[in-house]
C-alpha cells in the first residue's frame, strides 16, 4: 500500500524509528527537548484502511522532533520532511 502514496510517506515509514532502538531513544529525548509527547510513529497497514490517515497525522504531530533528529544524523538526513512533502 505504502508504494502507492508516494515517497513522502516513505520517509515518514522510514524515518518511523522502527529499524533501531537507537533511533526510538533519540526520539525520546528529541521529543523532550522539543516539550512534545513522545508518541510512537504509526505504521501504514494494508488491511487497515485508515492507518495511512492515521500515520500522516502521527508524522504532523512529531514533524518537529522527527526532523530536528533527522539533521543531526547524517544518515538520517535523507528523511528530513520538506514543505511540499
Amino acid at each position: 500500500m505504502l508504494n502507492n502514496i508516494g515517497c513522502e510517506l516513505e520517509k515518514v515509514y522510514l524515518l518511523g524509528i522502527r529499524g533501531s532502538s537507537n533511533h526510538r531513544e533519540k526520539l525520546k529525548i528529541t521529543c523532550q527537548i522539543h516539550k512534545i509527547s513522545l508518541l510512537k510513529p504509526i505504521l501504514d497497514i494494508a488491511t487497515r484502511w485508515n492507518s495511512t490517515f492515521d500515520m500522516c497525522e502521527r508524522a504532523i504531530v512529531l514533524q518537529i522532533a522527527l526532523d530536528s533528529m533527522a539533521l543531526a544524523e547524517v544518515d538520517l538526513q535523507q528523511y528530513i520532511l520538506n514543505d511540499n512533502d
